[in-house]
């Protein structure tokens, strides 16, 4: 998901609104990521399976803070 999903879903979570400011430049620190076709890791790792997704990920580090 994308950061702004990712804000959406707390937002919903913990019933705030969470204030956002774009920024153009990157800050020191920052760097891109991106998620990829999992389909050659499979191949190579047949019984992993993916048990957490974004939302499950978000609830449980708001768990555990």
């Amino acid at each position: 998901c994308s950061i702004l999903e990712a804000i959406a879903i707390l937002e919903n979570q913990l019933n705030i609104k969470i204030k956002i400011k774009y920024q153009k430049e990157s800050r020191t620190g920052d760097h891109k990521w991106w998620i990829t076709d999992n389909t050659k890791f499979a191949k190579h790792y047949p019984k992993f399976k993916i048990n957490y997704d974004i939302k499950k990920i978000i609830k449980e580090l708001i768990k555990n803070n």
